[in-house]
Formats: C-alpha cells, sequence, structure tokens
C-alpha cells in the first residue's frame, strides 16, 4: 500500500502540471487575445452602432480602454486561476516531502 506521501507528491505534481498549463496558455494567447481587442473595438467605435449598448463581463464597452480593460480583467482572473493551482501543489509537494521523514 502506498505511503501518504506517494499520494501528496502525486497530486502536487498534477496541480503544479494543471497550474503551469493555464500560466503558459493564458502567455500564448497574447496574440489572438489582442486581434480580439481590435475586432470589438471596431465594432464598438461603429458610427452605425453608436446607440447599441455593449456590455462583456459586466463592464459596459463605450471606448477602445473599455474593450482592454474586459480583456485585462479576464487575463487576469486566469493569471490568479493558474496561480493558485500552483501554488497548492507546491504546498502538496512539501507536505509530501515533510512526511517522508515520518
Amino acid at each position: 500500500m502506498p505511503l501518504p506521501s506517494f499520494y501528496l507528491g502525486l497530486g502536487g505534481d498534477t496541480l503544479t502540471f494543471v497550474g503551469a498549463m493555464i500560466l503558459a496558455i493564458d502567455a500564448v494567447g497574447r496574440q489572438k487575445e489582442f486581434q480580439k481587442i481590435q475586432r470589438t473595438a471596431a465594432t464598438v467605435s461603429d458610427p452605425l452602432l453608436k446607440k447599441v449598448k455593449f456590455t462583456k463581463d459586466g463592464i459596459s464597452l463605450t471606448s477602445h480602454d473599455d474593450v482592454e480593460l474586459v480583456f485585462i480583467h479576464r487575463s487576469v482572473k486566469r493569471a490568479l486561476c493558474g496561480s493558485v493551482i500552483l501554488a497548492l501543489g507546491f504546498v502538496c509537494l512539501l507536505l509530501a516531502r515533510i512526511c517522508e521523514f515520518f
């Protein structure tokens, strides 16, 4: 029967991998995000759509800055999620190492 440190280590490795992947995907997606910002900003600033109110993630889109704010807000949420998962993975790995001593 495997020791508790084995399960903590496996869980820690898994959480660390998942957290790192979330952060990597967020970093790699910057170019696509930039293109989406440009398209969305062009739509929001279109004179034919001046009377239409656009909202995204609860933020009213009236200018290019508002569009960027939405995408920054999304990126911050992904980065925070990835960082928390990564930290939990490191805590599990630390606990696994401590359990090996006992």
